[in-house]
């Protein structure tokens, strides 16, 4: 189950999608919310993961519509909303 759904608006494509995620979920994206992280892409799957010491941050692209779904530790939860919202901004500003 995810925790967020962003619909695309500027993309008409998951592949389109896919490649605007690629450029724009980056270590330095991902360091504004204080975790190192090694991001990993899966082209077969259109998948875009994001992981750090207590965190994992994954979405997944489909025709359509982005699926966010963030883990965090219990010392991490307290930011859980902070962390989507800039996601969900971040994705409606580029797909």
């Amino acid at each position: 189950m995810s925790d967020l759904v962003v619909s695309y608006s500027k993309v008409n494509t998951q592949e389109d999608a896919y490649a605007l995620a690629k450029e724009h979920i980056t270590p330095e994206f991902v360091s504004q919310f204080k975790v190192k992280s090694e991001i990993n892409f899966d082209e077969q799957s259109k998948t875009v993961e994001a992981q750090g010491s207590g965190f994992t941050l994954t979405i997944h692209l489909e025709q359509g519509h982005a699926e966010v779904l963030l883990k965090l530790s219990f010392l991490l939860r307290a930011l859980k909303g902070k962390v989507l919202g800039k996601v969900e901004k971040e994705l409606q500003k580029v797909l």
